[in-house]
C-alpha cells in the first residue's frame, strides 16, 4: 500500500474518532482523554509519511490563528519556568493540560472544511439534547439516567448538572448548544422539528442550571445574533428563543430569586475576593505571572489564607494571573484572530446558518469565561479548542 492510500485511510479514521469525539464531549473526561491518544497516534503516523515537512510546519503556521495559539502555548510555557516549589505540576499542566488543547485545535482544523463538518455538528447536537433530557430527568427524579449524578444543592434550591461535574459547565455547553441547534433549525436543508424540541429543552435546562455566567453568555450572543448576524424574518426565531428563555426566568420564583440574588450583598459569591487575589499575583509577577495551573496553590498566600484553593472564577483573569502579560495578550491575540476570521467570514457568507450558530455559541461561551473555570474543564476546554479549530478550517477549506 503507498503513502496516499495509507493516509487517505488514516483520514478517515482520523474522522471517524472525531465524530466519536463530539458525541462523548459532553458525557465522559475518559473517553475524550482515550480519544486524543488515538488522535495524537494517527497524526503522528501522517507525519512521519509527510514529505517535506520543514515546508509544510512553515505554511501550517503561516495561518495567523494557528500561529496565535502556538505562541500563547508558548507563552504558557515560559511561565512554567516562574512556578516556584510547583514546577512539577506546572509543567504537567501546561505539557497534558494544555498541551492537549493545542493539539486539539491543530487536528480539528486539519480534519475538517466545509465537506464535511455537517455529520459531526449533528452529533453533537443529538448528544448535547440526550445530556439535556437527561437533566430534567435529573430535575424530576433527582438523579440522572447517565452517570447517575444527583442534583447539585446551591444556597437554597437545587440546580442540575445532567453529566457534568458542576452546573456551570453544564450552562456553557448549553450555550454552545442552544445557538447550534438554532442555526440547524434555521437552516433549509435541515430544517425539522427535532432541532426545535432539542431548542426548547436546552433551553429549559439552562434556565435550571441557575448559572447567572451562562444566562448572560446566552443573552449577549442572543442579542448579537438579533443585531447584526441573523437577516431578515429569521430574527424573529432569534427573539422568540431569547423571550422564551427570559420568560422562563422571570416566571418561576426560584429563578427569579436566583437572578435577583445578583444584586444583593454576597451576589457575587465571593468571586470579588478571588479576582482581587488574582490581581495582586499579577501584579507582583506581571510579566510571566506565577505559573501555568498553579493558581490554586498560591490562592491563599495571595489572600491572606482567607481563600481556600480554587480557580479564579474568570478564565481571562487565571490567565493574567498564571502567565503574566505575555501569556495573556498572547491568548487575546488568539481570540482576536479567531473572531475576526469569523466575523469577516459570517458577513460574507449570513446565510450559512449553522456556522453562524456555532460561532455566536463560542461567542456565548467565551462570555460566560469572565465568571467561571470553563478552561479549566477538561471537556469545555477541549469543546472549546476543537470548535475554534473546526471552524478556522472551515473558513479556510
Amino acid at each position: 500500500m503507498d503513502k496516499q492510500k495509507i493516509n487517505s485511510v488514516l483520514d478517515k479514521t482520523v474522522y471517524c474518532f472525531f465524530c466519536l469525539l463530539f458525541f462523548f464531549l459532553p458525557i465522559s473526561n475518559a473517553a475524550v482523554e482515550s480519544i486524543f491518544g488515538f488522535l495524537f497516534l494517527f497524526y503522528g503516523l501522517k507525519l512521519g509519511l509527510a514529505d517535506n515537512r520543514g515546508v509544510k510546519f512553515k505554511e501550517f503556521f503561516s495561518n495567523k490563528p494557528l500561529l496565535a495559539a502556538l505562541i500563547f502555548w508558548l507563552a504558557l510555557g515560559v511561565s512554567v519556568l516562574f512556578s516556584g516549589k510547583y514546577f512539577n505540576k506546572s509543567l504537567h499542566t501546561w505539557f497534558f493540560g494544555r498541551g492537549e488543547d493545542f493539539l486539539f485545535f491543530c487536528f480539528a482544523y486539519l480534519a475538517f472544511s466545509k465537506r464535511n463538518v455537517k455529520l459531526p455538528l449533528l452529533i453533537l447536537s443529538v448528544s448535547g439534547i440526550l445530556v439535556s433530557v437527561n437533566g430534567l430527568w435529573q430535575a424530576v427524579f433527582g438523579k440522572g439516567f447517565m452517570r447517575g449524578f444527583a442534583l447539585m444543592p446551591v444556597q437554597n434550591f437545587t440546580a442540575m448538572h445532567s453529566t457534568f461535574n458542576n452546573r456551570n459547565d453544564f450552562a456553557s455547553f448549553l450555550v454552545i448548544l442552544s445557538f447550534l441547534l438554532l442555526g440547524f433549525l434555521l437552516d433549509k436543508k435541515t430544517r425539522n422539528i427535532f432541532f426545535g424540541l432539542g431548542l426548547v429543552v436546552a433551553l429549559v435546562c439552562l434556565s435550571l442550571t441557575y448559572s447567572r455566567g451562562g444566562w448572560l453568555g446566552f443573552l449577549t450572543a442572543g442579542v448579537l445574533a438579533g443585531m447584526y448576524f441573523v437577516p431578515g424574518r429569521k430574527k424573529l426565531a432569534v427573539l422568540a428563543a431569547i423571550f422564551l428563555f427570559v420568560c422562563t426566568v422571570l416566571v418561576f420564583p426560584d429563578l427569579r430569586q436566583r437572578f435577583l440574588c445578583s444584586f444583593h450583598n454576597g451576589g457575587d459569591s465571593g468571586r470579588f475576593d478571588i479576582w482581587e487575589a488574582a490581581l495582586r499575583m499579577f501584579w507582583k509577577h506581571p510579566f510571566v505571572g506565577i505559573g501555568t495551573g498553579t493558581f490554586m496553590q498560591y490562592l491563599g498566600q495571595y489572600s491572606n489564607n482567607t481563600l481556600q484553593e480554587m480557580y479564579a472564577h474568570n478564565c481571562y483573569l487565571q490567565v493574567l494571573a498564571e502567565a503574566g502579560i505575555l501569556g495573556f495578550l498572547s491568548f487575546l491575540w488568539f481570540l482576536g484572530e479567531w473572531l475576526q476570521r469569523v466575523f469577516n467570514y459570517i458577513k460574507r457568507k449570513s446565510k450559512d446558518y449553522i456556522f453562524v450558530g456555532l460561532s455566536l455559541g463560542l461567542c456565548g461561551f467565551l462570555v460566560h469565561a469572565f465568571f467561571d473555570t470553563q478552561m479549566s474543564s477538561l471537556r469545555l476546554s477541549a469543546l472549546f479548542w476543537v470548535l475554534a479549530g473546526l471552524s478556522i478550517g472551515y473558513i479556510d477549506k
